[in-house]
């Protein structure tokens, strides 16, 4: 039975989604995402000057083919370290890109938590509708406390996460036996919506930071209890954390040899720990600091916009304290399995784009507003 599901797997991750990601990327040479000012994704056709770009990006992704034998021979990690991060903070102190949106209010939040005054944080409405982003605030809140209370410190130590899960991700690599793991490498530092990131303010870096440390830790250790403290981590920013910790679980199950006594108390206090912790600190910080009179959306909210049509599963804050289950059962009934389709696919495809396009339209404005 189980090696029947490992061969399904293998055949849905083989060929499936590189089906499903070979028709994206045709599309993508044709269409693409973006998002306007106003918060909403639109649709339009590729530009000659986006066309440009995919000749400059291609021409250095065959460059870099070309010369893998260099990279990996004479690519030096502390070398390439000290050039980004110069890179890296020229950038943000070149575009200072004021934070907008979710950003403002989670550095804000941040500032508040390092210098003492936490209940000053929920002066804001924001947290009335977005109170799980408080999480984030209060992690970025920690590690403001020692530095300089600027976006500044936020945005450089950004830079410092995605260089190091760069660096994991390219050791990971080498580990499954990819010969080229420093052409990985140098692709990823240099890969535009990544680097656009480090001048984010929000959950994809750290989140990424501690699920990557995470598989680091129990690939090189194959220790589950090591490996369960950055995923603490992780599961405390995000409750998605856990499909890493389902995904090791699986390929634990699914090795041909028998799990041992040791290994089954290993998984099973790693669970433990995964779950009852990142929980625990999160309701001790509700218990302590958030007002009792303050209202809180219910989590279906999320399923509900999801499956909106008009911006194909974006964020169209068509909030109610009052949702339920029913509320998503009707609106899935109403669309029907053709328009939730086109819902999916659409948002499927213009995820990649979003976020990328959305950073660099406002890089786009503060530089020009500078010049």
């Amino acid at each position: 039975m189980i090696n029947c599901f490992r061969n399904f797997s293998d055949v849905i991750t083989k060929y499936i989604l590189g089906i499903v990601f070979s028709v994206f990327f045709i599309l993508a040479l044709v269409v693409k995402a973006m998002y306007s000012f106003d918060d909403s994704p639109y649709f339009t056709f590729n530009k000659w000057y986006d066309f440009v770009f995919i000749v400059l990006c291609g021409t250095g992704v065959f460059l870099m083919l070309k010369n893998r034998e260099f990279i990996q021979n004479h690519i030096n990690f502390k070398v390439m370290f000290c050039i980004y991060m110069v890179i890296a903070i020229c950038y943000i102190y070149l575009v200072p890109l004021t934070p907008f949106s979710d950003m403002e209010h989670m550095y804000k939040a941040a500032v508040e938590i390092a210098t003492g005054n936490v209940r000053n944080v929920y002066q804001d409405p924001y947290w009335t509708t977005f109170g799980g982003n408080i999480y984030l605030a209060f992690f970025y809140g920690i590690i403001l406390i020692p530095l300089p209370k600027s976006i500044i410190s936020i945005k450089v130590v950004n830079a410092l996460m995605v260089y190091i899960f760069i660096y994991l991700i390219s050791d990971i690599a080498k580990e499954y036996g990819v010969k080229y793991n420093k052409l990985l490498f140098i692709f990823l530092l240099f890969f535009s919506p990544l680097f656009l990131y480090i001048n984010h303010i929000y959950f994809d870096i750290p989140f990424l930071f501690f699920e990557i440390l995470a598989l680091y830790i129990y690939k090189k250790q194959k220790n589950l209890i090591y490996m369960s403290i950055p995923l603490v981590f992780a599961c405390f920013l995000r409750l998605n954390g856990f499909i890493i910790l389902l995904a090791v679980l699986l390929s634990i199950v699914f090795k041909k040899e028998k799990i041992k006594k040791a290994k089954m108390m290993e998984m099973i206090f790693l669970c433990i720990i995964v779950f009852f912790i990142p929980t625990g600190v999160k309701k001790t910080i509700d218990m302590l600091y958030v007002p009792d009179v303050l209202p809180s959306y219910p989590a279906l909210n999320q399923v509900y916009i999801g499956l909106n049509e008009k911006e194909f599963g974006f964020m169209d804050n068509d909030l109610s304290y009052e949702r339920n289950w029913d509320d998503i059962i009707n609106r899935v009934e109403d669309y029907g399995p053709t328009k939730l389709t086109k819902i999916i696919g659409k948002k499927l495809f213009g995820y990649g784009h979003r976020e990328h396009i959305k950073l660099r339209d406002m890089h786009l404005e503060v530089m020009y507003q500078m010049s």
